[in-house]
């Protein structure tokens, strides 16, 4: 990727952060472009979201919550036990 403030190739590297989620501190490690010319950063936001999902995802098994699919999958079993 190159660096939108002077052109230059940026580098990919892993960064971690320590933020608040439902009450407790998550670590969160996502990918993060760096410009060694001018010393821009962006974060590779598909990491990031993919760093939250996997904190979310551990919270729900952590805590019983069922996903999406779990229960879209529950109403199709009731409504087919239901109907036929």
């Amino acid at each position: 990727m190159r660096c939108p403030e002077c052109g230059r190739e940026m580098r990919l590297s892993k960064e971690e952060s320590i933020e608040s989620f439902k009450g407790s501190q998550v670590r969160l490690s996502y990918d993060v472009y760096r410009c060694d010319g001018c010393g821009s950063s962006y974060v590779d936001a598909r990491s990031f979201d993919e760093a939250w999902k996997k904190i979310w995802d551990n919270y729900e098994k952590t805590n019983c919550i069922p996903s999406p699919a779990d229960l879209r999958r529950a109403r199709e079993n009731r409504s087919e036990s239901l109907c036929g």
